[in-house]
């Protein structure tokens, strides 16, 4: 389940002991575990629509830079 290049590069650490290799490792196995039955398949996730975080964040930035872009109007006084 690991990761070949992950496994070998804790345990070829030679700053960490047998006990802090097998616990890291440990760890990993865990989270890889917790995430594979987490993510859901293809066919489970639900389709992106306009209210998610990324598109608000997108637009919100959008209309930011708009706003700060546009040219600014100052009107003149006349002297009297």
């Amino acid at each position: 389940m690991r990761t070949p290049t992950v496994a070998a590069a804790v345990l070829s650490d030679p700053t960490l002991t047998s006990r802090q290799k097998r616990t890291l490792l440990d760890v990993y196995d865990a989270f890889r575990r917790e995430n594979a039955v987490a993510e859901p398949t293809p066919i489970d996730k639900p389709a992106r629509t306009s209210t998610s975080r990324t598109t608000t964040r997108a637009t919100t930035t959008a209309a930011a830079t708009s706003a700060s872009a546009a040219p600014r109007t100052t009107r003149r006084r006349t002297g009297s």
